[in-house]
């Protein structure tokens, strides 16, 4: 069981081709193989925006066979197959693959054309080796559904990629969670703040935005009804807007 976990995690992480830049690895703690967590997937891409996800892995230096744990010696993406043309991955590792117990890290990146708009089935194929013997080697694959969006169903169809651009909340008023999407022009540290509308801070929180679409899932949790101002703020930009929790 700790194998298969293990096979779906791995194979969670999207790639397509290669690309010049490069990602830096970023330790997380365990029990979860990849972050973003590969229950959570990734965020879809936006039809005629550039798109860029960094997706970090932690490899584990064993897994269990038939009861037994066996050394995981290294792990890597071996094949991708039903992916759009536009996009494209790079890894931090120049062969693609991962020693056990080591961290790993991605880049998927892209600028998807309206052509590209859709929902796809992602072949991943991945290879393990196992024991210290070359010759005991897997491939396992897993189908993972990735979304490019129509860039008018979420409001930046007229927007520059240079700009920052916050959208109205939706659904505005909402009853239990809310999407807040923002455009970013590059990959920045972005302080998303929330406030009563007497200028009480509600809750505070640093999201690392990438380069184009972005979006920030808000739940109300035990927030009474009535109108919030969030903000979304950093050295250069700061934009504020209002939400309703009925």
């Amino acid at each position: 069981m700790k194998k298969t976990v293990l096979f779906i995690a791995l194979l969670s992480i999207l790639s397509i081709g290669k690309i010049n830049a490069q990602c830096t690895p970023v330790p997380f703690p365990g029990p979860a193989l990849t972050d973003p967590d590969a229950s959570q997937g990734i965020p879809p891409a936006v039809a005629t925006f550039a798109y860029n996800q960094v997706i970090n892995m932690r490899i584990p230096i064993d897994t269990l066979v038939s009861g037994y744990p066996i050394a995981i010696d290294s792990v890597g993406l071996d094949s991708v197959a039903g992916i759009p043309a536009s996009f494209s991955y790079v890894t931090n590792s120049l062969n693609d693959y991962w020693l056990g117990g080591t961290y790993g890290c991605i880049i998927i990146q892209g600028t998807p054309t309206n052509a590209d708009v859709g929902t796809y089935t992602l072949t991943l194929y991945t290879k393990i080796f196992l024991g210290g013997n070359p010759n005991n080697t897997q491939i396992h694959t897993i189908d993972y559904d990735f979304k490019v969006l129509d860039s008018s169903s979420v409001g930046f169809s007229n927007v520059q990629e240079d700009q920052f651009v916050v959208r109205q909340n939706a659904p505005n008023p909402f009853d239990y969670k809310t999407t807040i999407r923002f455009q970013s022009p590059k990959s920045t540290a972005i302080h998303f703040e929330v406030y009563s509308i007497d200028g009480k801070l509600i809750r505070a929180e640093l999201i690392e935005a990438q380069k184009g679409i972005n979006k920030i899932e808000f739940v109300k949790g035990d927030l009474p009804a009535g109108i919030y101002i969030y903000q979304l703020k950093n050295e250069k930009y700061n934009v504020r807007k209002r939400m309703i929790i009925r």
